[in-house]
């Protein structure tokens, strides 16, 4: 005597987790490589490190990610924050893909010029006490008739040219990392 067994197989649940752990990997490395290029990213305002993210499918709006870094909102180099999952992405696990970028209109010149270097001096902002150690003060009297100094300080050199392209061995390094974690978020 034989028994028929039927079986129905819905692989849709299995392919969105798939697709979840792939857009939380490939997001982990993103949020990394922004941290892991952060100390070498050029420093004079902070701007250009603030400006650093990472979207997925599609480029930020250069513009808003550039008025959130100049405003001190943007991106501090913390941004594999615990609990926070990836955005979804609107394409199949095969095509998706993230995009890591530095988003001030300089960014890509000092990314990709050889010669530049960090100055050893910068202007400070108009105060009214002289501090130490200036190279070169000049003065000015404000609106009420106080004096006011602005100096040239030394300044620590800071960063250094293809910054992103020297975050991305690390990275690549950590990727089974990356699919790990992702696969613990997402519960397989």
């Amino acid at each position: 005597m034989s028994e028929r067994v039927e079986i129905k197989w819905d692989d849709r649940a299995a392919k969105d987790k798939i697709q979840r752990v792939v857009e939380e990997a490939l997001w982990l490395a993103g949020q990394d490589a922004i941290t892991q290029s952060m100390p070498n990213v050029p420093l004079d305002t902070g701007t250009l490190r603030r400006s650093g993210t990472v979207t997925m499918d599609r480029l930020p709006d250069k513009q808003l990610a550039y008025e959130y870094a100049v405003d001190g909102r943007g991106n501090r180099g913390t941004s594999t924050k615990r609990g926070v999952e990836a955005p979804r992405s609107a394409r199949r696990w095969k095509d998706i893909v993230v995009y890591v970028s530095y988003n001030t209109s300089y960014a890509i010149w000092l990314h990709e010029s050889p010669n530049w270097r960090p100055r050893a001096w910068k202007w400070t902002s108009w105060k009214s006490r002289k501090g130490k150690g200036a190279f070169y003060r000049i003065e000015r009297r404000n609106e009420q008739g106080k004096k006011e100094f602005r100096e040239k300080v030394p300044k620590p050199a800071v960063g250094t040219w293809k910054w992103l392209e020297k975050a991305l061995p690390k990275i690549k390094r950590r990727w089974s990392g990356y699919v790990s974690r992702a696969k613990r978020k997402v519960g397989l």
